[in-house]
């Protein structure tokens, strides 16, 4: 099918914009993907929308698997389950698209602390709470490979 089969991607954000065009390129090149998306609006609000699982459906009419989640990125614990979702669905995470974002609706003039804050928190700690989760993944999944092809426990630290 293409370059990515048998691969599994996570990518946040991938509901709607440019995540879902990460996911749907990936998709078509046989990926199987987590598609992650809380369903807000680019300004962070809440909508009755659920584009993670829209986006779901897209990708199976492309022949590959895909499984929503609504996991927060700005979440330590849920950035975990995020990762853990596609080690428990495909046996394993290989890619991370870290393409969740939202822009609040006034100026900079008119921001208040708090906007700025969730703004932050959905752009940028986000990153680093998504690829630690991811990195641990990686890391288990390597460990775990080893044990199983060698029979016993592995020397990665």
């Amino acid at each position: 099918m293409g370059i990515l089969d048998g691969r599994v991607a996570v990518v946040t954000g991938s509901g709607r914009g440019i995540g879902r065009e990460f996911a749907l390129s990936m998709a078509s090149e046989g990926a199987n993907l987590v598609i992650n998306d809380v369903g807000v609006s680019l300004d962070g609000q809440g909508t009755d929308d659920d584009p993670a699982a829209q986006t779901c459906k897209d990708i199976e009419a492309l022949g590959v698997r895909a499984v929503p989640s609504n996991e927060s990125v700005t979440d330590y614990d849920a950035a975990g389950r995020l990762i853990q979702t596609a080690i428990d669905e495909f046996g394993r995470v290989d890619i991370l698209v870290n393409a969740a974002g939202i822009f609040p609706p006034q100026v900079f003039a008119d921001m208040t602390f708090a906007d700025w804050r969730r703004m932050l928190a959905v752009n940028l700690d986000s990153m680093f709470l998504m690829t630690k989760a991811f990195a641990a993944g990686m890391r288990e999944f390597a460990r775990s490979s080893l044990r199983a092809t060698h029979g016993g426990p592995s020397s990665c630290s």
